[in-house]
């Protein structure tokens, strides 16, 4: 909603878009258009989530072509652990793509274990 407000009153140059605050993946996915047909940049960032939610907003914004701006993905070493068994590989400040089944990653049993009980 304010992503559209901003849009509506040519409000910005740039969007700054956090998709799990946007409402998820296809809404972020939905701004990127609307920026789009507005002649507004946009760039991805993240909220401090783990590995999941990051590999999320990073398979959108490597299906966005659109998105040319370097986004904020690299935060994962903020979190003193995560939930994915090898997480995301951080090479020279990009991050590589998961290309496996779904998002990519392979979730810590362990760590989810922990985490649903703490």
């Amino acid at each position: 909603e304010s992503a559209r407000r901003i849009l509506a009153h040519d409000a910005a140059d740039v969007l700054i878009i956090k998709p799990q605050l946007a409402g998820g993946l296809r809404v972020g996915r939905q701004i990127i258009s609307e920026a789009t047909q507005h002649g507004v940049q946009c760039v991805i960032t993240s909220t401090l989530e783990s590995g999941v939610g990051i590999a999320g907003a990073l398979h959108l914004a490597a299906a966005s072509p659109e998105v040319i701006m370097e986004c904020g993905l690299a935060t994962l070493h903020l979190l003193a652990d995560d939930l994915l068994v090898d997480g995301l590989t951080l090479d020279y400040g990009s991050l590589a793509v998961p290309t496996g089944p779904g998002l990519g990653v392979h979730l810590d049993r362990n760590a989810l274990a922990y985490y649903k009980k703490h």
